[in-house]
Parts: C-alpha cells; sequence; structure tokens
C-alpha cells in the first residue's frame, strides 16, 4: 500500500472523549460487579474471585475488542464518528489480532501521564502505542479530508469477493451476547434489590438459590415468549429446534427450557461453554448439542 495516500489528523478532543465513555461503562460494570460478589478480607479490602472477576475481563474483551470486529468501532468511537482502520496491504477491517494489540496496550495509552495524548500529537499518522503496534490509524468518518475518504477511491470493496460465513464473527457474536445478557441481569438485580433482597447490616443481598432462580427466569421468560434474549437481540441471533417432526415441535418448548438447565456448569466453569461453542461442528454449547437446539444467525433463515 502506498502510504502517502494517508491523511489524518489528531482528532484528540474526539479520541479522549471517546476512550472516557467506554472505560466509564467498563469501570461501571466492574463496580457493580465488586459491589454484588465483592468478598471483604481482614484488611478491609474488596475482591472478587471465580467467575464474577473472570467477567470482568471477559466484559473489557467484548467491549473493546469484540464491538470493533463486530461493529467496525467502540461504542464510544462510534457515537464521535471515529474509525480504527488497518494501513496493511489491501487491508480496510481490522482483523482480530490488530484488534487485540490495540486494546492491550490501553492502559498504557490512557495512562495519566499522557502518554498517548503524546504520540497521538506528534507522530505522522497521529498513532498511539497501539495503533503503531497494530498497524492501524485512527479517523474522522465524517471529515473527507481524512485518510478513510482517500482510500475507498483507491481500494473498492464492493468488487471484492464475498466471504462466506465467518466463524469467529460467529463466536464473538454468541460470547458478548451472553455476557451482555449477564451484565443486564446484573443491573436488574441491582435496581431490584431492594423489592426482592434481604436486608442486612451491609444493606440488601440475594441467597445463592435466589440468585440462580432469578437468572433462569430472566432467560427462560426471553426465551420462551420472544426465542431470543436481549444479547441475542443485539446481535441478531435466535434459537432454532432442529428437527421438525410433529412430535418434536411439541416438544420444543420443553426443550428450549432443558437447554438452560446446564448454564449453571457453564457459568461455574466457563470454558465449557467456550470450548464447546469453538469444537463443535454447529457452534453448540453444551446445553445446545444435548437438546438438539442451535443459535442462528436470522439473516440465514428466512
Amino acid at each position: 500500500m502506498n502510504r502517502n495516500i494517508i491523511n489524518t489528523k489528531s482528532n484528540l478532543k474526539k479520541r479522549i472523549f471517546a476512550g472516557l465513555l467506554d472505560y466509564s461503562i467498563i469501570y461501571t460494570v466492574t463496580y457493580l460487579i465488586f459491589d454484588i460478589w465483592g468478598e471483604t478480607n481482614s484488611e478491609g479490602d474488596i475482591h472478587v474471585t471465580g467467575f464474577p472477576a473472570f467477567s470482568i475481563f471477559m466484559f473489557w474483551f467484548i467491549w473493546t475488542v469484540g464491538f470493533e470486529q463486530y461493529f467496525g468501532a467502540t461504542l464510544g468511537n462510534s457515537i464521535f464518528n471515529l474509525k480504527p482502520i488497518s494501513i496493511r496491504k489491501n487491508e480496510l477491517k481490522l482483523t482480530f489480532g490488530q484488534s487485540l494489540k490495540r486494546h492491550i496496550l490501553d492502559p498504557l495509552d490512557l495512562s495519566p501521564i499522557g502518554f498517548g495524548i503524546f504520540l497521538i500529537k506528534n507522530t505522522n499518522s497521529n498513532q498511539r502505542l497501539g495503533d503503531m503496534w497494530a498497524e492501524t490509524v485512527v479517523v474522522d468518518t465524517v471529515d473527507e479530508t481524512q485518510y478513510v475518504k482517500k482510500f475507498d477511491k483507491i481500494v473498492i470493496n464492493d468488487n471484492l469477493p464475498k466471504q462466506n460465513k465467518n466463524t469467529a464473527n460467529y463466536l464473538i457474536k454468541r460470547i458478548a451476547s451472553a455476557f451482555i445478557d449477564f451484565i443486564i441481569f446484573i443491573i436488574i438485580m441491582k435496581i431490584l434489590e431492594s423489592y426482592l433482597g434481604n436486608k442486612t447490616n451491609d444493606g440488601y443481598s440475594y441467597t445463592t438459590l435466589q440468585t440462580i432462580s432469578f437468572f433462569y427466569t430472566y432467560l427462560l421468560i426471553q426465551d420462551l415468549i420472544f426465542r431470543k434474549t436481549l444479547g441475542k437481540r443485539i446481535f441478531k441471533l435466535e434459537i432454532k429446534v432442529l428437527e421438525n417432526s410433529k412430535k418434536e415441535i411439541e416438544y420444543k418448548y420443553l426443550r428450549i427450557v432443558a437447554r438452560r438447565f446446564f448454564d449453571l456448569f457453564e457459568i461455574v466453569c466457563p470454558f465449557i461453554y467456550l470450548i464447546s461453542i469453538s469444537v463443535t461442528d454447529k457452534n453448540q454449547k453444551l446445553g445446545d448439542k444435548i437438546t438438539k437446539t442451535l443459535v442462528v444467525e436470522n439473516k440465514n433463515y428466512g
């Protein structure tokens, strides 16, 4: 690729506000997880372990790398019309590796010492450290003088061959939808804790049985009525029953309920979920495989 066509600006204010928005949401979710599942040790420090701790990392991963892969930009960047673009030869869309590299270095680029701001203002293509490593630039899509417009005139995307289903994107959608459902559930439980929770000296809390019961109720109501949860709706996914015989149709709702019984195992050990949807032929989780159900993208079905 001819680097002379790259034309960027710092877009500094937009990039700062976009980063603040994205990480404000990430920190808010992290706070909620600590507030609900945090445990206080003998020194008075609050910490989380197990799945809650893992979910903090996964939410960060989905909100940054996942959204960038699926939507082309994080929510913050999208709101401020910013888009990261690959400067590798004949590539516009970021690869998974590029997105991961960009955001692994977020702590350095967003540090209070202003390291990222210094690089954006002083490098030729206004790149922060993560952009340099990933070979990306960030452009303002509404500014016609910036690189994305000039690059579009050289590489015509409409003439490129269409790719078949991207398994990596599908897996990202599945994982992202599951964690969005989980985060929405946390927020709902927090809002309703004064009504449904148990009064304690420290405020309100839920028993393990209450939490599990509410979680299953939250998911099953959506599955049975809409055939999709809020997370699946965002990513245009829905549940399908594999067999179409009369007998199978009669039991389809029972099977939709039964597939959720295995969620508890996947919550306790998330790797069961991640491995099963990654290695099975139809990308089925444990509950899908056993109950012969499938989560599909709406666009693939009439």
